[in-house]
C-alpha cells in the first residue's frame, strides 16, 4: 500500500502537477488517512512523527487549493476574454486577461496557448502594435511552435516596416508545415 501511495504521488507531482490539483488533494488526504490509523500511537517518537508527517500534508494540500483558486480564476477571466474577443471588445478582453494571468501559476492555458497571447491580438487588432509586439514575444517564448504566434508577429513586424524581422517569423512558419 505505501508503495502504491508514494508511486501515485511521484507521478502525480512530476506529471503535470499544478492542472491535476484534485488529484493531490485527494491522495494527501487518503495518505493522511492510512498514516493516522497506522497504530503509529504507541511510541513518543512514532507520534511526533505522525504530527510532522500529517502537518506536512496539510501544508502541501492548503498550497495546493491556493494554487488551484488561482488557476480557477484564471480559467474563469480567460474564458471571460476569450468571449470579448469572439465579440471584437478587444478593451474588455485585456482587462479580463490582465486579471487572469499570473507569471507563477497561470501564464498558458490548457490548450498550451500563452495567456498573453489573447492579449498580444487584442492590442494587434486595436491597433497598439508595440504592446502587442512585447506580448505575443513572451507567448512565443512559452510556445515558439504555435503557428497563430508566429503568423501575429510577422503581421506586426509587417506593420512596423521591419520586414527582415517578418522575414525570420515567415520562414519560422514554413519550418512549422
Amino acid at each position: 500500500m505505501f508503495a502504491i501511495i508514494i508511486g501515485y504521488i511521484l507521478i502525480s507531482c512530476f506529471s503535470f502537477p499544478l492542472e491535476r490539483f484534485s488529484h493531490n488533494i485527494f491522495i494527501l488526504l487518503i495518505a493522511s488517512i492510512v498514516a493516522a490509523n497506522q497504530g503509529l500511537s504507541e511510541m513518543r517518537f512514532l507520534n511526533k512523527f505522525r504530527v510532522i508527517l500529517l502537518s506536512f500534508f496539510l501544508i502541501i494540500s492548503i498550497y495546493t487549493c491556493f494554487v488551484a483558486v488561482i488557476r480557477l480564476k484564471g480559467d474563469f477571466y480567460t474564458k471571460n476574454a476569450l468571449n470579448h474577443l469572439d465579440n471584437n471588445k478587444y478593451e474588455l478582453a485585456i482587462i479580463e486577461i490582465n486579471k487572469a494571468y499570473n507569471h507563477l501559476y497561470f501564464d498558458i492555458d490548457n490548450t498550451s496557448t500563452p495567456i498573453l497571447y489573447y492579449r498580444g491580438i487584442s492590442n494587434y487588432y486595436l491597433g497598439n502594435y508595440c504592446l502587442a509586439l512585447d506580448d505575443l514575444l513572451f507567448a512565443h517564448k512559452r510556445n515558439p511552435h504555435n503557428i497563430y504566434i508566429l503568423k501575429y508577429l510577422q503581421e506586426i513586424y509587417h506593420e512596423l516596416e521591419e520586414y527582415d524581422k517578418q522575414q525570420i517569423y515567415f520562414q519560422k512558419q514554413l519550418q512549422i508545415f
